[in-house]
């Protein structure tokens, strides 16, 4: 059965330990697009005297291409209720390190960063400035048969200048871009379901 936009659903997810807040996109355009996986190093052609022979061998280059951000998108569009201000003030915390609060009972949003391991071994490192707040970014497409799909981005970063408001005939919509700074996960069984949490939405 083909997985339509018709059974998706999104979710941001904080840092706090056991129980996370969640913010879940219930208005998303069904737009999103994301890689389904982590970059790797270079490879490094080494050739004697610029000569392919029975000594010519590729070296794994620097960590930097396997540590870069990667981008996503997607967008929301903008409703009359608390949800909307809930994910402005989201992205707001995203930037400024949690000093705005989120929810009807303000919560402070904790970050996720070095959650995970880009190298395998190694925690990933927190971003130099600390109003850097990372966030984790899940979507789950349900399927009628049971074959469900997720992917699920790690220590994602909404840089404030870079989310767009935009209208239409169709309404007004928060275009959102990410940077993926941890991995990427995507898993492909039947009954999946959302990150449990705390709802962080109005």
């Amino acid at each position: 059965m083909k997985l339509t936009n018709r059974e998706g659903s999104m979710e941001l997810i904080d840092g706090t330990s056991i129980t996370p807040f969640i913010l879940v996109m219930a208005f998303d355009s069904g737009d999103f697009d994301g890689p389904m996986g982590q970059p790797r190093q270079e490879e490094i052609l080494y050739l004697h005297r610029g000569t392919m022979d029975s000594n010519a061998h590729y070296v794994k280059g620097g960590d930097d291409a396997l540590m870069a951000p990667l981008p996503f998108t997607f967008s929301f569009h903008i409703e009359d209720a608390g949800v909307t201000e809930d994910l402005i003030n989201w992205l707001k915390a995203c930037n400024d390190g949690a000093t705005t609060k989120v929810g009807v009972t303000p919560s402070t949003l904790v970050t996720t960063a070095g959650d995970t391991q880009r190298d395998g071994a190694t925690a990933n490192p927190a971003p130099a400035d600390s109003n850097k707040l990372l966030c984790d970014v899940q979507i789950l497409w349900n399927s009628a048969s049971g074959n469900d799909l997720s992917v699920r981005y790690y220590e994602v970063w909404f840089p404030l200048n870079e989310q767009r408001i935009s209208e239409s005939a169709e309404g007004v919509m928060i275009s959102l871009s990410g940077q993926i700074y941890g991995t990427v996960v995507v898993v492909a069984t039947a009954s999946q379901t959302l990150q449990a949490g705390t709802p962080a939405g109005s």
